[in-house]
């Protein structure tokens, strides 16, 4: 726990091992400002050290995960399935490119806002290999799609959700207010990244595809999929 103790005229930090208590020393001569910042940080600091203090135990648990192993409280709601419908292939094919475009960023938003994601990523169209369907880019929070995915809209919907639910994580990872948090952090500072050989063959994809951010956007993302059936 944390305690703060204004009578003091020395600014650190110290361990109080009687009581467990986190002693909070202010200076006088600091604003109130600055006092509130260095208590904020310090709070901060404090539920970092204590989310993360079991590390190797949560190394064990990002890694060999199942999609069993993962259950998210989350309901596809009637605004989102209304916007579902447009991906439907008979719909879909009657809207051009930019209205395609359109419907994207009304499924991004409304999913963004259902996970509390306020600073919403860009959708970014590109071009690529035909393997390649999207990825999300945590430096530029942008979700990256593949012009060639709009001929399966549905793939499309997973895609996207997919990506978004990653957005989350990074998101979460940063806040670090839960143990689903700590899981994300902890996997994405160890991230398996797919590689593949000289043919193409992906030699790592086990691990890859089963460590827990991405066993956590695929359970996310099949939510849509049954939306859509």
């Amino acid at each position: 726990m944390i305690r703060i103790d204004t009578a003091l005229d020395t600014l650190d930090r110290k361990n109080n091992e009687n009581n467990g208590y986190l002693d909070i020393r202010s200076k006088s001569e600091l604003s109130n400002k600055d006092i509130n910042d260095y208590i904020k940080s310090e709070f901060e600091k404090a539920h970092r050290e204590a989310m993360l203090e079991p590390y190797d135990k949560l190394l064990e648990e990002i890694y060999d995960v199942s999609e069993d192993d993962i259950s998210i409280d989350y309901e596809v709601s009637d605004k989102i399935k209304d916007i579902l419908s447009d991906f439907k292939l008979t719909n879909w094919l009657t809207l051009n490119e930019s209205k395609k475009l359109d419907v994207i960023n009304k499924l991004v938003d409304a999913v963004s806002d259902d996970l509390g994601i306020t600073d919403k990523p860009k959708v970014v169209l590109t071009t690529e290999s035909n393997d390649f369907f999207g990825a999300y880019d945590p430096q530029k929070n942008t979700i990256i799609l593949n012009r060639t995915g709009f001929l399966n809209p549905k793939e499309l919907v997973d895609t996207i959700t997919h990506e978004l639910r990653h957005a989350y994580q990074h998101m979460r990872a940063q806040k670090l207010e839960t143990h689903e948090d700590a899981l994300f952090r902890v996997n994405l500072e160890n991230y398996i990244s797919p590689e593949q050989n000289k043919n193409g063959d992906f030699i790592n994809y086990f691990e890859y595809n089963n460590q827990y951010v991405e066993v956590d956007a695929r359970v996310f993302a099949d939510k849509f999929k049954e939306a859509m059936k």
